[in-house]
């Protein structure tokens, strides 16, 4: 959930507008994780604050990524694999997050949400 909210942090403000407290849960989250503390808690009530707002699938919904909710996970329909996901050109510099990256030609790095800096080469990059 970290790395979505790495990469989203602008949208999920943005959703969050009209509530400062929700709002300033985004930046405990990116504070934690910046200080080496456990964003968890914080995560949880940010994942909570937007459920309770209507956005049905609370984080996971800001993912680029199709990732499912713990509930819906491992529910595939009949004959169906799991997608597999391409592996990812870049990540999180610090390794505190699960966040990916592809490039595309002439794009820079993607910055990290936490401390600013662009996301690194991952292997084979």
């Amino acid at each position: 959930m970290l790395a979505i909210v790495c990469e989203s942090a602008p949208a999920i403000r943005d959703r969050l507008s009209h509530r400062t407290q929700a709002v300033a849960l985004v930046d405990r989250v990116l504070d934690a994780a910046r200080t080496g503390q456990d964003p968890a808690p914080d995560l949880q009530l940010l994942h909570t604050a937007l459920t309770a707002l209507g956005v049905v699938h609370g984080l996971y919904s800001f993912s680029a990524e199709p990732v499912l909710p713990p509930e819906l996970r491992g529910l595939n329909a009949a004959g169906i694999g799991r997608a597999r996901p391409a592996p990812a050109d870049y990540r999180c510099p610090q390794s505190r997050c699960a966040r990916a990256w592809k490039p595309s030609p002439a794009e820079e790095a993607p910055t990290c949400h936490i401390d600013g800096a662009r996301l690194a080469p991952g292997p084979g990059a």
